[in-house]
């Protein structure tokens, strides 16, 4: 019975081990995240030597992001790796490129730059850059619900449609998250992000 300890010299089910065990697995997960967050503000306001960058804060935490992300089954090939897409300008530079072969969602990663809506084909995750604003809607229309994650770092973007977006305050980096449209996409953000961001119902 759920809530009622086992008797005395009996084993847990595996089922319930099991979850126990997911349970801690996420919360320790979270743990980890907001101690890295802490630690990346910390850092740039008190570390020795040249302070830590806005593009550097938001890589680090960006691929953070995406343990806490479902895909469609589907999507997500073992063999094929995994595609961050930087549509526009580059607002990264080298800071992103230390991030290329890493291991996300147990694929490899791959930093691809595009220059133009034909070239999204193969992306799992997608940053929107400055440049490309005018023309949001458009962009808008040819993601349309596929399972890419849309990122950007533009004031009010999140109530337009983008999934997870940065923005700041208190001279502090920090993120909004809208749901409805990660939903649309058939993406699904874990509730254990969603605790950690500024939730907005837009389109």
């Amino acid at each position: 019975m759920n809530g009622v300890p086992p008797p005395p010299g009996t084993r847990p089910r595996p089922s319930t081990v099991r979850e126990g065990m997911g349970w801690w697995r996420w919360t320790l997960r979270v743990g980890l995240f907001c101690l890295l967050v802490a630690m990346v503000h910390l850092v740039a306001q008190t570390g020795a030597g040249e302070p830590i960058t806005d593009a550097e804060i938001k890589a680090t935490l960006l691929f953070k992001f995406v343990p806490f992300v479902r895909w469609p089954k589907t999507t997500l090939g073992d063999e094929e790796p995994f595609v961050f897409c930087i549509l526009g300008e580059d607002p990264f530079g080298e800071v992103i490129d230390h991030y290329q072969g890493r291991i996300v969602k147990g694929r490899a990663l791959e930093i691809r730059r595009v220059a133009s809506l034909a070239e999204l084909e193969g992306c799992d995750m997608l940053f929107i850059s400055a440049s490309e604003i005018e023309k949001l809607d458009t962009i808008f229309t040819r993601l349309e619900r596929r399972p890419i994650l849309t990122v950007s770092d533009q004031a009010g973007l999140g109530e337009r449609g983008v999934m997870i977006n940065f923005f700041e305050a208190d001279e502090t980096i920090r993120f909004e998250i809208n749901p409805k449209a990660s939903r649309k996409a058939g993406l699904k953000i874990g509730s254990q992000l969603l605790r950690l961001a500024k939730v907005i119902d837009g389109t």
